[in-house]
């Protein structure tokens, strides 16, 4: 019977692969700030009517406008002339974020010109941050708070990467704000967890979030130890390992894996098998299949070949069959959905399977669920009801 299933999940792999081979995914974009309308709130304001301090003061703002023919300035309207680029964009925040090193205002004044773009604008208020924030961190915080030129957030994180280049200096900056404002602390320090990772200073962020408030833990380890194993895998595990508290130590080993799936999923699977604890093995299990299956179902299937049925692999079975290019072959998907040995997860499975196969083919489907001892009683009930639905509007 082993030897059964095995070709038969064979066969099932192979059509997969027959039915997504060929096929190309990519797509890049950039993120959007998070509320444009602000980055869009002082078009047509003059910097010169804001509070004006000076690069190390630590006030609320820069100070006033950009002196007429300057080098930075000529450099600036030869770049902004050029037809719209992502290099433009690029050498526009190179320029920007550096020039902010030594004359923040005048970088801010340069960010406060580009009114035509809000995106723009809100990646050049955010150079000049980075750049201001890793000589003086304290003034670009005090600033970032009190603007309203582009999103707080992303004032904030800016300020917390231009910092991150002193890891001592930007963990500072966290402590100084959440004493400051404590109802914003949670924020500080997902802000300083991401800084730290973003220089590759894995470790202190781990260490900063493991021994943080119970309030805001989950979200800093997932933060810290997810970032560490996309990056470094190994690292993150053995660390999140050699944690004390055996519930920190749980939430970090979970984000690890979590992290370690979205670049190499078919690496934790293969680790999962490795591991003594059940519970252990069947959540690393679960994560690599689940993004390996939208990734590339075939090759996950193919993977899952090797193997019996069995409760630990349920999970990703479940995945595979509700994947949507085995959605798109309803046989082969219930195939799948019935090597599920848990009776219930297999037949809320089905159920998902036969919902969309409905859509294609409601004769099929019904006969399908009319006959199947795989389905429960109440699913059998619902997903008829639901068939019948779909069939009487086409």
């Amino acid at each position: 019977m082993r030897a059964q299933r095995r070709v038969v999940f064979g066969l099932l792999a192979a059509c997969l692969l027959a039915g997504v081979m060929g096929l190309c995914l990519g797509r890049i974009s950039n993120p959007a700030p998070s509320n444009p309308q602000n980055a869009r709130s002082v078009d047509g304001l003059r910097l010169a009517d804001k509070t004006s301090v000076g690069a190390g003061s630590g006030r609320s703002g820069p100070s006033s406008a950009v002196p007429a023919g300057d080098d930075w300035e000529r450099r600036w309207h030869e770049l902004m002339s050029r037809a719209d680029s992502p290099e433009r964009t690029r050498q526009l925040v190179a320029l920007l974020e550096r020039l902010a090193k030594t004359d923040p205002a005048r970088a801010i004044a340069l960010a406060d010109k580009a009114t035509a773009d809000a995106y723009l604008r809100a990646d050049l208020f955010q150079a000049a941050l980075r750049g201001w924030a890793s000589g003086n961190p304290e003034a670009a915080g005090a600033w970032a708070l009190s603007q309203t030129m582009i999103d707080g957030g992303q004032a904030m994180s800016a300020v917390f990467a231009g910092a991150a280049q002193d890891p001592e200096s930007v963990q500072r900056l966290a402590e100084q704000l959440s004493r400051d404002d404590p109802a914003r602390a949670p924020d500080y320090g997902s802000y300083l967890v991401a800084a730290l990772a973003s220089v590759g200073e894995y470790g202190q962020a781990a260490d900063f979030a493991a021994n943080g408030p119970a309030d805001s833990r989950l979200n800093w380890l997932n933060a810290a130890f997810g970032r560490w194993a996309e990056e470094h895998p190994d690292e993150a595990v053995a660390y999140a390992r050699r944690l004390s508290d055996p519930e920190v130590q749980r939430t970090a080993l979970a984000a690890a894996i979590s992290g370690w799936s979205r670049t190499d999923p078919q690496g934790v699977a293969d680790y999962a098998l490795t591991l003594p604890e059940e519970s252990e093995r069947m959540f690393a299990l679960t994560a690599a299949l689940h993004v390996w299956s939208e990734g590339d179902v075939a090759e996950a299937a193919t993977w899952l070949t090797q193997f019996g049925p069995s409760p630990e692999l349920d999970s990703g079975v479940a995945e595979i069959a509700t994947e949507s290019h085995t959605l798109d072959q309803p046989e082969v998907a219930v195939t799948w959905a019935e090597s599920i040995t848990n009776p219930q997860l297999c037949s809320r499975t089905l159920v998902t399977v036969l919902e969309t196969w409905a859509r294609s083919d409601a004769a099929a489907a019904r006969n399908y669920a009319e006959t199947s001892p795989y389905l429960q009683a109440q699913d059998r009930t619902d997903v008829l009801a639901n068939i019948n639905q779909v069939a009487s509007k086409d």
